[in-house]
């Protein structure tokens, strides 16, 4: 396969609940070591860089096997900065740079200390092979977090639900429909990122992946939680 394919790790220097969140200690290795060990086992992934705006966070990638090809504008490292804009700015850098233009992106967070190389390889198998637009690793929500089982709080302090109508219709023996939550891995064409301004695009495939795969570090609890996770599949 004479294809360019691209993984990348988007790690922002600043973090609110957690300080230095893609660095946090998990089992006593930085968060985003785990995902570079994921990329580096990949058999499709052919390069693969950390996109940051912090000269700490830059070095725990080189010395975890990952390339840093460009340090990313503080501008675009704001609460409100987009993960397109992130990405369109990684491939517009690759191009002036090095005139080096991926073929397929493959997106980890780096707070995703449980993401599976097979996962990383079978989005981008299932991309190649469906012709689709992107191919988002997703997982089964829990029925008791299920959207039609949701309330919200209304004016009077009252809790009330969100889908009535739907949530009626569960309870008198309609079956509830499937739904699923974003995880870990996205493979997507780079021209997304400008045709419908996603990285999504159009046509998105799913790759169903295990829920504990998918766990996100965003609140000290999610450490705990992670660690906990790593042990048990490490024993």
């Amino acid at each position: 396969m004479n294809m360019k394919i691209l993984g990348i790790v988007t790690a922002r220097g600043s973090s609110k609940r957690i300080p230095k969140k893609s660095i946090t200690p998990v089992l006593g290795r930085p968060a985003m070591a785990y995902v570079c060990d994921a990329f580096k086992k990949s058999a499709l992934v052919n390069r693969f860089l950390v996109d940051t705006d912090s000269a700490e966070m830059a070095e725990v990638g080189r010395q975890n096997g990952a390339e840093v090809a460009y340090m990313r504008p503080k501008e675009l490292a704001q609460d409100s900065t987009t993960h397109v804009d992130v990405l369109k700015n990684a491939v517009k850098t690759l191009k002036e740079k090095e005139n080096y233009e991926p073929d397929i992106i493959c997106l980890v967070q780096p707070t995703s200390p449980l993401v599976k190389t097979s996962h990383i390889d079978e989005s981008i198998k299932l991309l190649l092979d469906s012709g689709a637009d992107s191919v988002e690793g997703i997982f089964a929500v829990p029925k008791i977090f299920h959207p039609h089982n949701a309330r919200y709080i209304d004016a009077g302090g009252f809790t009330k639900f969100l889908f009535p109508k739907e949530h009626a219709e569960f309870k008198n023996g309609k079956k509830l429909p499937r739904v699923y939550a974003i995880g870990t891995v996205i493979a997507f064409r780079p021209k997304n990122l400008w045709e419908t301004n996603t990285v999504q695009g159009a046509k998105s495939k799913a790759l169903i992946i295990e829920p504990q795969t998918a766990i996100d570090i965003d609140e000290p609890a999610d450490v705990v939680v992670a660690e906990a996770m790593l042990n048990w599949t490490n024993s």
